[in-house]
């Protein structure tokens, strides 16, 4: 993503099927979708940071390192925004449309 290659992902092998089975995003976009969530599982990961379970502050950090750290372009911290609301689950006790602090601070 800008200078970044493209790595094979190693996002759940269920996301991408998701995204195709879903039609959620157009199928040449699937790959890069999967490739956010890879960079969002490894960014949890190396940071120790639960990946199974909903974990608000863990994405508003990844979203920031893209903005400070990868410095991606616009287009693609949207991609990778679109890419993590679809994969995160929303926290446990949400109410059905509420919104988070983290998609609250994308509006």
């Amino acid at each position: 993503m800008g200078n970044m290659a493209l790595e094979q992902s190693d996002a759940p092998p269920e996301f991408p099927k998701y995204l195709w089975e879903k039609k959620r995003v157009p199928a040449k976009n699937e790959p890069f979708f999967a490739y956010w969530v890879s960079r969002f599982l490894e960014y949890a990961r190396r940071h120790e940071r639960p990946v199974l379970e909903y974990q608000e502050s863990t994405i508003l950090e990844f979203m920031n390192f893209l903005e400070s750290g990868y410095r991606v372009l616009d287009w693609q911290y949207r991609q990778a925004t679109d890419a993590i609301k679809l994969y995160s689950p929303k926290p446990p006790g949400s109410a059905p449309g509420e919104r988070t602090k983290w998609e609250r601070s994308l509006a």
